[in-house]
């Protein structure tokens, strides 16, 4: 989560109180909580100053807040263990993913990096693929987002990506994969000959995830009002900002990130029933595969992550202009006095990797305080 704006106004006047966009977490000091399965160690502290977690089979990805990565636990190959070996000199890393032998690291240069096995061609990142701002991995095959809002694809069996799908803000590979438009619309292909249907006349969605369970469309979607659409999951999924999808059968459980950073899991562990910790809170992040689960709780100091702009007030009400991430979910949220004890969210908006209005039309009263936040 991050708290990037506070903001009030009278009627006539805009009174800037602070704007900086500020990262819970950035500065290194989030403590990763890990849960189930350790048989080779994918639950080893090993790393410390951790600002996002990725899970593959078996292992840990863990992103550090100098930009280099820890891959904790093995890879799996021919029903055996092997070691995994980061890349030496690997920096400047900005994301990370992991799949069932392989792991990946976008760079802040918009290039890819992976390692591990190679038997389905999971290393053959394409030799054009620049400009990348997001990644997700399958067991053998992966996805990039590039900035222009298209979609490549490596590995086996990887699927073509659909003719012309374009304006691409947010993917998720899986036994399918999903990408999620800036229109609020996703579009899903691969192995089930039923997803595109199962997927037709979503919208508002901000943010998406596929898993896989024993052959089943196992997609989740957020909508913008932070409810949950998608394949069998508990009642109680509200004010969600984050859904993540897990693979497998003997380790299946889903998690989802509340606003006020508390999780809910669902599904079948090995493990017996959920096994969300209790008190887990101040949760920013969560990954979790088939042996394992993380969640990255963001307790460090804040430090200085950008700007905000064009802060207005007129007759539909006030707006504030904020640069996004892909994959990233904001929220602008007000108090009508800033000693009222919780925020009044507006809707999520998903990150396009551009700047991005957000605004409230129902204002009322003669002051209102604001910020926003982002997962």
């Amino acid at each position: 989560m991050r708290r990037i704006l506070l903001h009030s106004f009278s009627n006539s006047l805009v009174i800037t109180l602070a704007l900086l966009a500020v990262p819970s977490n950035a500065s290194g000091a989030g403590t990763v909580i890990a849960w189930c399965g350790d048989s080779v160690g994918q639950l080893d502290a090993c790393a410390t100053n951790v600002v996002a977690i990725a899970t593959g089979y078996q292992q840990s990805l863990l992103l550090k807040s100098d930009g280099t990565v820890a891959d904790c636990g093995t890879f799996w190959e021919q029903e055996a263990s092997i070691p995994i070996t980061v890349p030496v000199g690997l920096s400047n890393v900005v994301s990370v993913a992991g799949g069932y032998s392989h792991s990946l690291a976008l760079k802040a240069d918009g290039t890819v990096v992976v390692w591990g096995s190679n038997t389905y061609g999971q290393t053959n990142v394409p030799p054009d693929l620049t400009n990348v701002v997001a990644i997700s991995a399958a067991d053998y095959h992966s996805l990039a987002l590039k900035a222009d809002g298209t979609v490549a694809t490596w590995g086996s069996p990887g699927y073509p990506v659909p003719a012309g799908l374009v304006d691409v803000v947010a993917i998720s590979a899986g036994t399918a994969n999903l990408a999620l438009r800036g229109d609020g619309t996703v579009v899903g292909w691969g192995s089930s000959s039923t997803l595109s249907s199962s997927l037709a006349g979503l919208s508002n969605i901000v943010a998406i995830s596929y898993g896989w369970s024993g052959g089943w469309d196992e997609w989740y979607a957020v909508t913008a009002d932070g409810t949950v659409l998608g394949y069998f999951h508990p009642a109680n999924l509200t004010n969600i900002v984050a859904v993540c999808a897990s693979s497998g059968t003997d380790h299946h459980v889903n998690l989802a990130i509340k606003a006020d950073g508390t999780v809910i899991g669902w599904g079948f562990n090995f493990c017996g029933g959920q096994m969300v910790p209790p008190g887990l809170s101040n949760v920013v992040a969560v990954s979790s595969d088939s042996t394992h689960s993380l969640a990255l709780v963001g307790d460090g100091p804040p430090v200085l992550h950008g700007l905000l702009t064009n802060p207005a007030r007129d007759s539909d009400g006030f707006s504030v202009s904020v640069p996004t991430q892909n994959g990233k979910v904001y929220r602008l949220e007000y108090k009508n006095s800033i000693s009222d004890a919780n925020w009044i969210p507006l809707p999520l908006v998903a990150g396009n990797g551009h700047v991005q209005t957000l605004t409230d039309t129902h204002v009322t009263g003669e002051q209102r305080f604001y910020h926003v936040r982002q997962w």
